[in-house]
């Protein structure tokens, strides 16, 4: 009875967290988000459950949450705060149910494995504070870092805070994926995956240090997910940083990339929408306000409403694929040549510097030249005198606009002013969201 029970209040649960995020199915998209009626006021403080749910087992202590691994399917439930300082290497532990931190604050995190979870399915309401994550890798297989979680599904209202490294040793020639996120290093494909309502403060960072003559592969760097694909009311907050590390190690032609909200989005639909930066990105490659880079034959990307305010710096090579630096994306990869796209990035706005690579824009940086994505009612800033593309291509239903100007909701072209936006006060006077 108490497993039928765990199993209804598991989705009756992910129903409640998500619903109020948006649609966002990564298998569908409707061309413009809508607000909820479920957004109200958040309160000042946080609510914590004083019982222990039926179906739930409750975590008291730091050696509750260690031996949680023991029962991976469990339902479990912070019933306090925990610091984790007395614990000399975090190994992670693995959660496939459901992990409700309860709005609580799990602090002290040290770790040179990895975040709080090397693998969970369905996270909410869970603070990292204070966290040091510093992994060091040299294997020859995929690795991949997040704060709250290393490899997740799902996260609904969570936050972390500190400092996340991911320092790739030797690895010119090796064919894997790597990535490292504020919050998620790698968001696995699942019908119910979705990040909402997260926050990331931390810094990250990863760094190629590489020996030899050689091709390195595929490192992501993202202030909420390294490898991502559907995110909704998420921001970055903290500084993102992607290091190349040895020149001999030939850069030039792999897709590594950092990203204010998700580093890469490959082979994946790409959904994210609501989402802000306000941290300062940069790569010694590919790097984006929101997206690093998107890539690879059947990816669509929907990238709605959204805006960035950091600044976004890359390092110039002057090769021939060279580096791309955009306000929203980096760099889209696109292989197949069709004649037309559904993928779109519209209503987003960007007021950060874009600067330093080969090719800088205010909304994107670079784009292949079979990629079909359309940028429609986006709005930027004629500040540093960027075109709305590294590449000089213009699209219609778009608008530069002084600073000034900017800070004026009437004045930009989105089509969801109504239901999704509204003029901002105090130290930031651009439009935020609702």
């Amino acid at each position: 009875m108490k497993k039928l029970f765990a199993i209804v209040s598991l989705i009756l649960v992910i129903g409640i967290l998500f619903s109020a995020c948006g649609s966002g199915n990564s298998g569908s998209y409707s061309g413009t988000i809508e607000n909820t009626s479920e957004q109200e006021s958040v309160p000042t403080e946080p609510l914590h459950q004083t019982e222990v749910p039926e179906g739930y087992i409750g975590i008291y202590t730091v050696e509750d949450l260690i031996n949680s691994s023991e029962n991976e399917s469990g339902y479990y439930i912070l019933m306090n705060d925990l610091d984790l300082s007395t614990v000399e290497d975090w190994e992670g532990i693995v959660n496939s149910g459901l992990f409700d931190g309860n709005n609580y604050t799990i602090s002290n995190l040290y770790s040179t494995q990895g975040g709080l979870f090397h693998k969970s399915k369905y996270i909410k309401d869970l603070t990292v504070k204070d966290c040091f994550i510093d992994v060091g890798f040299s294997g020859d297989k995929d690795k991949f870092v997040g704060g709250l979680t290393d490899i997740g599904c799902s996260l609904a209202n969570c936050s972390v805070s500190g400092t996340i490294q991911l320092n790739l040793y030797d690895h010119c020639g090796v064919t894997h994926d790597y990535a490292v996120g504020g919050l998620i290093g790698y968001q696995e494909k699942h019908e119910d995956s979705k990040i909402c309502g997260c926050v990331n403060f931390a810094e990250v960072k990863g760094c190629n240090v590489s020996n030899g003559i050689g091709h390195s592969y595929d490192l992501f760097v993202g202030g909420i997910s390294g490898f991502g694909h559907t995110v909704t009311y998420c921001e970055n907050k903290g500084k993102i940083d992607l290091i190349g590390g040895d020149e001999l190690c030939d850069m030039s032609w792999d897709a590594s990339a950092a990203g204010g909200i998700v580093g890469g989005c490959v082979c994946l639909t790409c959904n994210i929408s609501t989402s802000q930066n306000s941290g300062n990105v940069f790569s010694d490659y590919s790097v984006g306000g929101i997206i690093g880079y998107c890539s690879e034959e059947g990816t669509t990307i929907n990238i709605d409403s959204c805006y960035n305010s950091g600044t976004i710096t890359s390092s110039q090579t002057g090769r021939e694929k060279g580096t791309s630096a955009g306000g929203i994306i980096g760099y889209i990869d696109q292989y197949r040549n069709v004649e037309s796209s559904s993928s779109r990035i519209m209503n987003c706005y960007n007021i950060g510097i874009c600067s330093g690579a080969d090719f800088c824009g205010a909304i994107l940086g670079n784009r292949s030249k079979m990629d079909k994505t359309t940028i429609q009612y986006c709005a930027y800033s004629t500040q540093g005198g960027l075109n709305i593309t590294g590449t000089s291509a213009m699209f219609a239903d778009n608008k530069a606009m002084t600073l000034d100007e900017m800070k004026d909701l009437d004045n930009y072209p989105f089509t969801n002013k109504e239901s999704i936006w509204k003029n901002g006060t105090g130290d930031y006077p651009y439009p935020v969201f609702q």
